[in-house]
């Protein structure tokens, strides 16, 4: 029992400095893909993105397979542009972590992906 005790306190240490360290997805808990959207706003801070020139973002649910343990999803947001006919396209696992990122059609700008 007192080799327990040290062993738990080390993992709530560990869980504590964990939460907090200001990491975006420590306060997501995605169960549909606009549970990303924080994500997506990150990226596309980051990313030098016109804001003013986004005219919307849907954001899609992909079920890839379903198994004993649940189904698996990924999430895809596609960002609208003023600018171009194309998207941006932003594509998530489960835990809304960016897996790809591309731009479709003649959407080419400043901060976009070069496909």
């Amino acid at each position: 029992m007192k080799r327990l005790i040290p062993a738990c306190l080390g993992s709530l240490l560990m869980l504590s400095a964990t939460a907090q360290a200001g990491d975006i997805y420590s306060t997501l808990t995605p169960y549909k893909a606009e549970d990303c959207k924080p994500v997506v706003d990150d990226y596309l801070e980051k990313h030098s993105i016109d804001l003013d020139k986004i005219t919307r973002t849907e954001y899609v649910t992909n079920y890839v397979n379903g198994s004993d343990h649940g189904e698996v999803k990924e999430y895809e947001a596609w960002t609208s542009f003023s600018t171009c006919t194309g998207n941006l396209v932003i594509r998530m696992n489960e835990a809304c972590f960016i897996q790809a990122d591309y731009a479709t059609s003649e959407c080419k700008s400043k901060g976009l992906p070069k496909r």
